[in-house]
C-alpha cells in the first residue's frame, strides 16, 4: 500500500503518462520508470491475497462469538459496498473537471474490485465451509479416524477453492478481444466494463472490474484456510511462503517464454525481429507485464514478490527489548500504524498529494513544466513523497488509536 502511492504520488508530482498496462496498450518505459512501476506492482495482487488470508480470520472469529452465516454475509455486503461508494465518491467527475470527458462520470479503482470480491469471496468462504462439513459427514460411513477425516475434508476443501482460483485467473486470459484504441470495442455493452474488462465505456472508466482480481482473493482464502488448518511456528510459516515464491517465480519464466498462453495479446509487444519470442526481445519485454487485467505473467511475478515478502515478515523478531529498539520501533511504529488504518491511509494519501501539490506549485511555480503541471525529477519527488509519508504516519497512527476506542460494529472500524 505504501509502496503503491510512489505511482499515485507521481500523478501529482511529475508529468506522468497516464497509459497503464492494458490489454490495448503497453507503455514503454525508461529502466527507472520501469523499476518505479515494479516495486509498486505488487500492491494490488497483495491487496487481494491478503484480504482473502484475513477474510478466514474474520469469519473464524465471528463464527466463534456465534454470527450465523447471514449475519456474516451483510456484514462483508455493508463492507464491500462502502468500499464501492468511496471508490465512486473518490472519482466521481474528477477527470471531467480536469478536462477529460473521455472516461465518463467516474472510475471502477481498486477500492471498487475489493468490495466487490470481499462481498463474493465470503459467499465462497461459507459455502466451502459448509462443504466441509458435509465432506466429513460423507468420509466418516468409511473411517473411524476423526484425524484423518478431517484432514482428508480439509484437503479437498482447500484443493476446490485452489482450482476455482486458478479458474478466475485464467478466465481472464480468455475474454479479452484484440487491442483497440481505449479499450473501446464496438458492441460491446457497459456491463462488460463493469464485470470484466478495463477500458472506456459509454459512461464510466474500468482499471479494476468485478471478477477480474477475484481469483487472487479466493487464493488468498485458500491460503487462510492452510494457515489455520495447518498451523506452524513463524519460522515455518516464512518456509513455506518462499516454496510458494519459488513456485510462482518458475512459472513465470516458462509463460514468458511460452509467449502465447498466459500473455494477454502479445502482439503488443512483437517486432519484426522477435514474432516468436516477443518477451525475450529485452529486459523490457520481460518484466513489463499486462496488469489490466492481470494475466497470468503479471500474476506468477508479483504474487512470487508477495509470498517474499511476507516470508521475510514472519522472521521479523517480535520481542521487545532494548538490544532490538529499532526493530521493536518499526514494528510497534509505521508498519503498525499504518497495516491498522489501511483504508484510511488509502482515502487521505490522494487528498493530501493533491492539496501538497496545489501548494508546491502555487510557492514554486518554477517547479511547474509549460503545461502548468508539477515536473519533478526523481529525487525532489522522492523526497517530497517520503516527507507526505511521515505526515500520512502521524494521521494514521491518531486515527488508530481513534478507531481501538470504537464499538466491534463501528463503521470506522472498516477504515
Amino acid at each position: 500500500m505504501i509502496l503503491q502511492s510512489i505511482d499515485h504520488g507521481r500523478l501529482f508530482f511529475t508529468p506522468l503518462d497516464r497509459e497503464f498496462e492494458s490489454w490495448y496498450t503497453l507503455p514503454k518505459y525508461n529502466t527507472t520508470t520501469l523499476l518505479l512501476r515494479i516495486v509498486s506492482h505488487p500492491c494490488a495482487p497483495g491487496f487481494a491475497m491478503l484480504m482473502g488470508i484475513g477474510l478466514v480470520y474474520f469469519v473464524r472469529s465471528r463464527k466463534a462469538l456465534g454470527w450465523s452465516d447471514g449475519r456474516i454475509l451483510y456484514h462483508s455486503f455493508v463492507r464491500g459496498s462502502i468500499l464501492v461508494a468511496i471508490n465512486i465518491w473518490q472519482t466521481w467527475r474528477r477527470d471531467i473537471s480536469s478536462g477529460d470527458e473521455t472516461h465518463g462520470l467516474f472510475r471502477l479503482t481498486v477500492l471498487h474490485a475489493l468490495g466487490i470480491n470481499y462481498i463474493c469471496s465470503t459467499a465462497v468462504l461459507l459455502w466451502s465451509l459448509h462443504l466441509y462439513m458435509y465432506l466429513v459427514r460423507r468420509l466418516g460411513r468409511y473411517d473411524t479416524s476423526d484425524t484423518k477425516i478431517a484432514n482428508q475434508a480439509n484437503v479437498i476443501q482447500v484443493s476446490i477453492i485452489l482450482s476455482l482460483a486458478f479458474v478466475f485467473m485464467v478466465f481472464n486470459l480468455l475474454v479479452v478481444p484484440l487491442p483497440v484504441p481505449e479499450g473501446i470495442v464496438p458492441g460491446y455493452g457497459w456491463w462488460r466494463y463493469l464485470m470484466y474488462l478495463p477500458g472506456t465505456s459509454q459512461f464510466f472508466f474500468s482499471m479494476y472490474p468485478s471478477l477480474t482480481w477475484l481469483g487472487m482473493t479466493i487464493y488468498g482464502c485458500a491460503l487462510g484456510l492452510i494457515m489455520i488448518k495447518w498451523k506452524r511456528s513463524n519460522s515455518g510459516y516464512a518456509k513455506w511462503n518462499m516454496v510458494l515464491s519459488g513456485g510462482w517465480v518458475m512459472l513465470f519464466p516458462l509463460v514468458r517464454a511460452v509467449g502465447g498462453f498466459g500473455n494477454i495479446n502479445p502482439s503488443l509487444v512483437g517486432t519484426d525481429t522477435s514474432k516468436s519470442y516477443p518477451f525475450l526481445s529485452s529486459w523490457n519485454a520481460f518484466f513489463n507485464t499486462i496488469k489490466y487485467p492481470p494475466d497470468l505473467a503479471f500474476s506468477s511475478l508479483f504474487l512470487a514478490i508477495n509470498h517474499m515478502y511476507l516470508s521475510v515478515f514472519f522472521l521479523l523478531p517480535t520481542e521487545v527489548n532494548t538490544t532490538k529498539f529499532y526493530m521493536a520501533s518499526l514494528l510497534d511504529g509505521p508498519l503498525m500504524d499504518f497495516g491498522r488504518s489501511a483504508l484510511f491511509f488509502y482515502v487521505t494519501h490522494f487528498l493530501v498529494f493533491s492539496n501538497s501539490a496545489d501548494a508546491l506549485g502555487y510557492f514554486f511555480p518554477n517547479l511547474k513544466n509549460p503545461n502548468d503541471h508539477l515536473d519533478l525529477n526523481l529525487w525532489q519527488f522522492l523526497l517530497v513523497w517520503l516527507a507526505l509519508l511521515c505526515l500520512l504516519w502521524w494521521m494514521c497512527r491518531l486515527y488508530a488509536r481513534f478507531k481501538e476506542r470504537q464499538q466491534p460494529d463501528s463503521i470506522f472500524r472498516f477504515f
